[in-house]
């Protein structure tokens, strides 16, 4: 059973594990400055999700869309992790040798037990928050509020699809988490807002930062604005150490997928060798081929919903 103080944690690190790369450039380039407002108003459409995921039990019927729904998470924090490090730090390194040592590292722990993960996620979760108040507080003065504004001035279309992106891409790895006894649909909701609080401070102070006209430029913008952080005038580059906040969240979706795919296919051989199929079409055929990786990138969240619909509509509702 997970204590609510572990729970929580974990619902820290899977609520933001999807976003580095994806959810601020995509919001950006849909409504600007509005992604602000779709943050808000994708929170509130998430609690409704997290509310149905804390009266659902997932069931034997379940199995295979949840088989589908790991692989899509692990392939989807694959893609991330390795287009981030080949962009800012490995420019020349070859994509599966970027991939490798995670592969080892969460194959590795995925071996622990549960327990072990559930009391890691409280460090991750202290370390994480200490090092994003480090970036709020050293970028305050660089925070222009005008930046911000005008509000409001959006497409209809652009912004629903933008609630919708936001909404499905912070709830979905909380599905990691379902079955566990004990945790009420009050804790769920609080375990849910509460890392959303901290995203969307990053993607206000991203927006501050860095402008109307910025935001829509980078790939990582998220990333770019710990590129103005420095301590005096002797250290400099900290983005590079502060970026390892979002390795602690690809880790754990990541290690959590894994192990929901060992209790699925029963042996860990074959579990194993599916984590390393997805790195092998990860490194050779998505990220190779721009075209695939824009496919995905523009409809994989679609994707995701669709699994997450049929695994609700197969679940047994858990008993009052």
């Amino acid at each position: 059973m997970l204590t609510n103080k572990k729970f929580l944690t974990s619902s820290y690190l899977l609520s933001r594990s999807l976003i580095l790369g994806i959810v601020y450039s995509k919001l950006f380039a849909l409504v600007g400055q509005n992604a602000i407002i779709a943050g808000l108003l994708g929170t509130l459409i998430g609690v409704f999700f997290i509310y149905i995921f804390s009266k659902i039990k997932l069931n034997n019927k379940t199995k295979f869309f949840e088989l589908l729904l790991y692989i899509v998470f692990i392939e989807i924090a694959f893609i991330i992790l390795t287009n981030f490090v080949s962009s800012f730090f490995l420019t020349r390194t070859p994509k599966i040798i970027i991939t490798i040592p995670t592969i080892l590292l969460c194959i590795y722990a995925s071996n622990k037990k549960t327990e072990v993960l559930k009391n890691l996620s409280p460090i991750l979760t202290f370390l994480s928050l200490l090092i994003i108040i480090f970036i709020l507080l050293s970028l305050i003065k660089y925070l222009e509020i005008s930046n911000i504004l005008p509000l409001f001035n959006f497409k209809n279309k652009k912004m629903i699809q933008a609630i919708f992106l936001y909404s499905v891409i912070t709830t979905s790895p909380l599905i990691l988490l379902n079955n566990e006894e004990n945790i009420s649909s009050k804790e769920y909701i609080i375990s849910y807002i509460f890392p959303n609080i901290i995203v969307l401070l990053v993607l206000f102070f991203t927006i501050g930062v860095l402008g109307q006209n910025l935001i829509k430029i980078y790939s990582f913008p998220e990333y770019m604005i710990l590129k103005k952080i420095s301590i005096g005038s002797f250290v400099e580059n900290v983005e590079n150490i502060v970026s390892s906040v979002w390795y602690f969240d690809l880790f754990f979706i990541i290690v959590l997928s894994i192990k929901k795919i060992i209790n699925i296919v029963k042996k860990k051989s074959i579990s194993y060798l599916i984590v390393i199929i997805i790195a092998i079409i990860n490194s050779f055929i998505i990220n190779d081929n721009f075209s695939s990786t824009l496919i995905l990138y523009n409809n994989f969240y679609y994707v995701i919903f669709i699994l997450l619909f049929i695994i609700i509509l197969l679940s047994d509702k858990k008993k009052s």
